[in-house]
């Protein structure tokens, strides 16, 4: 108990209240109160029962003492005997000075290099109850940053570290381990005794413990685990936990693996004031099988799994209401599984594919919200239900694109084919090894087989897209591949390519790349297997809209341009700028009199060619 008391003396919120509430000052001993009295017989009367007190000298600064006797020397001496962690060597004694009416005036104590503090001094002393001691042990460990206080009722465990590995074992009480950083506390130096059973209390290294009960004759198994800041204390019918408890991470948790019979009570408190609350969880049985899960993470509380039945923060009792989270193979839903959602908050959940899949829908109590990533329920009110679904992203086709759905070796033969929206696909064939479909618009279609006893044999997503092939106006001359005009597919990629007239557009038939040879008008056929989308294209060739002019000296002339094509950006160049030039915009400036000609090129995406010619005729 010395080491318990002298290890959170100085450091403990409880045990500082207590020694500032509990302060004998000179002034108070000199107007004859009693308060020195007081002091002296606390410890006096806890002392004979083994509970030793804190009591602080305090000048500018303080220094705790552990009183574990009290003595009445003479009639106008008594001393406090005390463990003074500076002195462990040595007893040492607050001295106390009566007056003839037996009451304490005055003191003194021999604090070394720091002098002799007393009331002439003008210092004071503080005490703490042994029960406030008791308090502040079991909510602190104070064993340092990386150790676990853990106590339990059970003698016979079996403990694994993060990885899964057997570090521990207690059996019939006795602490069986390699691991020189765990090792057990005796009896004296424990927690308070737990209902029914004699605790036994381990420190180990902070980690993510697994514990397994092993005592069969156990009804219920309680274990309190504390670090510096933070502690939890369980009560539970189940058999197997997993915890961990880490100030530097603001971690508070635990997870107990609960069936539907088995019942638990969870506490987890914290001395972090104004930033991490205590809570108290009561509940029996899993929502899914999956292991119930109470936590406090940088004082975020997560209830998770667990058949709620009262929950209390801070002291204060709250509605709390379920949202179950599932999501379907081929992806990922966070947080998943059950979750217990106090009334009012907020909840977010993020539906993440696996690679190679997609997110093909959301439902939210049961009705479709699309293939969001991403969804919150806003200030929860109810119970509710969300479930992800996913699609591999090797089917899709076109609108108007027949294809076959065909059973792999293996397989039952499929007696009904099902669509979930036959407004986006046609099945043909209702029965069979293979499925005939037909896209009928752009959507997301799940395609189910089904054998004659109603059971699932294949299940397909099919992604129908509706490819856009718009009609375009061409350069003369230019290169380009068809694909890059064709919008709304995503994943199909054209079979074939066809021109109507080679003679003005011709096109490679396997790659989609075109090239406009002259004037005209022509139709590209874009193939998707049978599926067939057509659009005109125009080929211009844009030219000077005069093939000759003349000029005066003096005088200036914009030339202009027909078959003008959108994007193109031109220039212009004089044969004879000593007779004639050409600005940036056509505008032609005569020097002299003769003749010169004027040439425009075009140019688009990113190549330029020779368009038409205009020759000019400078007069005075």
């Amino acid at each position: 108990r010395f080491i318990e008391v002298m290890q959170i003396s100085q450091n403990a919120e409880l045990i500082q209240s207590n020694l500032f509430n509990n302060k004998v000052y000179t002034f108070q001993m000199e107007s004859g109160r009693r308060y020195m009295d007081a002091l002296y017989d606390h410890v006096k009367s806890s002392c004979a029962k083994n509970e030793p007190v804190v009591i602080a000298a305090w000048q500018e600064k303080g220094h705790a003492l552990l009183a574990y006797s009290a003595e009445d020397v003479s009639e106008s001496e008594s001393r406090i005997y005390v463990y003074d962690s500076n002195k462990p060597e040595e007893t040492v004694y607050i001295t106390l000075n009566r007056n003839e009416s037996g009451h304490i005036i005055s003191w003194r104590y021999d604090m070394g290099g720091y002098g002799i503090w007393g009331t002439d001094s003008n210092s004071y002393l503080s005490y703490v109850p042994y029960t406030t001691i008791n308090e502040a042990w079991k909510l602190r460990g104070n064993l340092g940053e990386t150790k676990n206080t853990a106590s339990f009722n059970s003698k016979d465990l079996s403990i694994y570290d993060a990885e899964d590995n057997l570090v521990a074992t207690v059996t019939d009480g006795a602490l069986d381990t390699d691991n020189s950083e765990i090792f057990m506390m005796c009896d004296d130096l424990s927690l308070d005794d737990a209902p029914g059973d004699e605790m036994i209390t381990l420190i180990m290294p902070v980690d993510v413990y697994t514990i397994k009960n092993n005592n069969a004759d156990l009804d219920n198994f309680h274990f309190e685990v504390v670090d510096t800041e933070q502690g939890l204390t369980v009560d539970t019918t189940a058999d197997e936990v997993v915890l961990v408890v880490a100030d530097d991470y603001g971690l508070n948790s635990v997870q107990i693996d609960a069936s539907a019979d088995d019942s638990y009570s969870i506490s987890l408190e914290s001395s972090i004031k104004d930033d991490i609350a205590s809570v108290f969880v009561t509940g029996m049985g899993s929502l899914n099988g999956e292991l119930v899960e109470i936590s406090q993470n940088a004082g975020e509380v997560s209830l998770g799994n667990g058949v709620i039945s009262s929950l209390i923060y801070d002291g204060e009792e709250m509605i709390t209401y379920t949202v179950s989270a599932n999501a379907g193979y081929g992806g990922t839903i966070d947080p998943a599984g059950s979750k217990t959602i106090v009334k009012g908050t907020d909840q977010l959940y993020t539906i993440t594919p696996d690679e190679g899949y997609e997110i093909a829908d959301v439902l939210v109590d049961g009705v479709s919200v699309g293939a969001v990533s991403e969804y919150l329920f806003s200030a929860v009110d109810k119970d509710h239900t969300i479930e992800a679904r996913f699609f591999k992203n090797d089917m899709h086709m076109v609108v108007g694109e027949k294809q076959k759905i065909r059973l792999e070796k293996g397989m039952n033969t499929v007696k009904e084919w099902t669509a979930d929206n036959e407004s986006i696909v046609k099945i043909s064939a209702k029965q069979g090894r293979s499925c005939k479909v037909t896209g009928l618009a752009e959507g997301l279609v799940c395609i189910t087989g089904l054998d004659k006893n109603k059971e699932v044999v294949i299940q397909k997503y099919l992604r129908i897209e509706k490819p856009v092939l718009a009609d375009q106006v061409i350069g003369s001359g230019e290169e380009f591949s068809v694909s890059a005009f064709i919008s709304g597919s995503r994943d199909c990629i054209p079979t074939k390519y066809s021109s109507s007239k080679s003679s003005v557009l011709k096109i490679d038939k396997k790659t989609g790349v075109a090239k406009a040879k002259k004037n005209g008008t022509a139709k590209i056929s874009v193939w998707y297997g049978n599926a067939k989308y057509t659009a005109k294209f125009e080929v211009k060739m844009p030219v000077i809209s005069e093939k000759k002019t003349a000029v005066k000296l003096g005088e200036t002339k914009k030339l202009e341009i027909g078959n003008a094509l959108d994007g193109a950006e031109y220039r212009w160049e004089s044969s004879k700028e000593s007779i004639v030039t050409v600005s940036e915009e056509g505008v032609l400036t005569p020097v002299k009199k003769g003749k010169a000609k004027i040439t425009m090129y075009y140019t688009i995406n990113g190549k330029e060619y020779t368009g038409s010619s205009c020759t000019i005729t400078i007069k005075k």
